[in-house]
Order: structure tokens, then sequence, then C-alpha cells
């Protein structure tokens, strides 16, 4: 399990645990899991080819997305 991911289901005002939030958080776990591995298997090949550019797009478009998407659970 990750530090600082709430797996816990929330439970609605009456009582009730929210399912939704429970799915969310596990895709939102599996997902940031994934991307943490594509993430280290790029810093990886960077290391071994010595090239600090590669997967620069990659990189990128997974930095940009979990900083798109945490933006917009403030909104």
């Amino acid at each position: 399990m990750m530090e600082g991911i709430n797996m816990t289901p929330t439970r609605k005002r009456n009582g009730s645990i929210d399912s939704r939030s429970a799915v969310a958080s596990a895709s939102l776990h599996e997902r940031l899991t994934q991307s943490a591995a594509i993430l280290s298997v790029i810093d990886r090949r960077r290391h071994d080819t010595g090239s600090p550019g590669l997967g620069q797009n990659v990189e990128k478009m997974i930095i940009d997305r979990e900083l798109r998407d945490l933006s917009e659970s403030f909104h």
C-alpha cells in the first residue's frame, strides 16, 4: 500500500458506505502504482543508457495527468 493514500471507503451522512469512493480510491491507487513503476523503468533506462531525455514525453504525460487530476479534485 502506498503511503498517504486512504483506501478506506467513506461513509455518507446516513451511515451507509459510499462504494464509489472505495472504487475510486482503489483505481487511484492502482494508477499511481503503475505510473510509479513506469517512471522507475524510465529512470533506470536513462541511467543505463546515459540518455537523460529518454522517455521524457511519457514522463511529462504521466505527471501532467496526475497534476490535472489533483487540481480537479480541489474544484
